[in-house]
């Protein structure tokens, strides 16, 4: 199946455990120094990847112990990357669209006040 569950692509649980990683790597660490196992994949991907590889391979109980609260874990790791994201977003936003308006007033007014003098 395409979803994990049938819930959840195999994409977004990919996504949700790099949360973690991108936080650190933007306000921690500048991750420069990563390191890499044989295959060239980040430790910050294979050393999860292999655990949830194995924990796909227990019984329903294990994976229901172990994948819930990494979930509830993850996904307060992916609110918070959310709600930082938003802080820093939307100041730069708001001041783009008012520059936006801002101009096309001034040029409203240009283009009347020329029209004006024209006539």
């Amino acid at each position: 199946s395409d979803k994990l569950f049938g819930l959840i692509s195999h994409q977004s649980v990919a996504h949700l455990f790099e949360s973690p990683h991108r936080l650190y790597c933007q306000y921690l660490s500048d991750c420069t120094q990563e390191t890499y196992n044989a295959d060239g994949i980040s430790d910050w991907v294979a050393i999860p990847h292999e655990y949830a590889s194995w924990v796909m391979k227990e019984s329903i109980w294990t994976q229901i112990l172990v994948i819930a609260p990494a979930a509830i874990l993850l996904s307060f790791f992916s609110l918070l990357e959310g709600m930082i994201g938003v802080v820093t977003v939307m100041p730069r936003m708001l001041f783009s669209v008012f520059s936006l308006l801002a101009f096309r007033k001034y040029q409203s007014t240009w283009t009347t006040g020329a029209i004006a003098k024209h006539a």
